[in-house]
C-alpha cells in the first residue's frame, strides 16, 4: 500500500515535467498523494498498535495456560504417586 502511493507520486512528479501545463496542478495532485500516504501510514501505525496489544494478550494467556498446563502435570505426578503407595501397599497386604 505504502509502495503504491509512492509509485503514484513519482508517476505524478515525471508527469508535472512531461504532460502538465500548470505547475499548480500537478502540485495539487502530489499534495492529494501525500496526504493519502500519510493517512495509511497513519492506519498502519494503529494496525502494529492494534497487534502489539493483541500480542501481549496471547502472550499473557500462554503463560496462564503453561500454568495451567504445570499444575495438572504437578497433580497427575502426585496422583500417580498416590497410585504406587497404594499398589504397594496392597501388594504388602
Amino acid at each position: 500500500m505504502l509502495t503504491e502511493h509512492l509509485h503514484k507520486i513519482m508517476e505524478l512528479i515525471k508527469a508535472m515535467v512531461e504532460k502538465f501545463r500548470s505547475k499548480d496542478e500537478a502540485f495539487a495532485l502530489c499534495k492529494r498523494e501525500l496526504q493519502a500516504l500519510r493517512k495509511v501510514d497513519i492506519d498502519n501505525r494503529a494496525d502494529i498498535t492494534n497487534l502489539e496489544a493483541e500480542a501481549l494478550i496471547l502472550q499473557a494467556e500462554s503463560k496462564t495456560l503453561a500454568d495451567d498446563i504445570k499444575a495438572l502435570e504437578d497433580e497427575q505426578a502426585e496422583a500417580m504417586k498416590l497410585i504406587d503407595d497404594i499398589t504397594k501397599y496392597l501388594q504388602k497386604q
